[in-house]
């Protein structure tokens, strides 16, 4: 194999690279017209943002349809009640018993069952009551 097989340009970054740097598409067993493995035209450093793009954008539309439905328990802010002023950003979980498995904000990515339960453990609170609940508790344990 001569030198100018051996390298490719990223069609994302426009970067001139070895060809070992462009991940198989499906497996090695895939060939291109050549009789080679057919490796794709995006390099693997700009294949993996783009998949970790993916990957955000998803687990933010997620979080966004499961608090998009949800209201604050103490103040009932909400989309309905506020409408365009409403973020979902400002709504938390408050675990208010010693159940927790996980930190909500760290499971977007698991199964939606599995988020729905642990959800289901919480009080829904906006980023306000949240900070008030948390310190009266902190109060009361203080006090004991």
């Amino acid at each position: 194999m001569n030198n100018v097989m051996n390298i490719r340009t990223c069609t994302s970054c426009d970067v001139l690279k070895n060809i070992r740097q462009f991940p198989y598409a499906n497996n090695e067993e895939t060939l291109d017209s050549n009789g080679n493995p057919y490796r794709r035209y995006v390099c693997k450093d700009c294949y993996s943002k783009k998949k970790c793009e993916q990957r955000r954008i998803r687990t933010n539309k997620r979080r966004f349809d499961i608090k998009n439905d949800l209201a604050c328990e103490m103040c009932t802010y909400s989309r309905e009640r506020d409408g365009d002023y409403f973020v979902t950003d400002n709504l938390q979980f408050h675990h208010h018993e010693d159940n927790k498995l996980y930190n909500i904000a760290d499971m977007w990515s698991m199964p939606i069952e599995r988020i729905k339960q642990e959800i289901a453990k919480c009080t829904v609170l906006c980023i306000l009551c949240h900070g008030f609940v948390t310190a009266q508790e902190r109060k009361g344990v203080n006090n004991e």
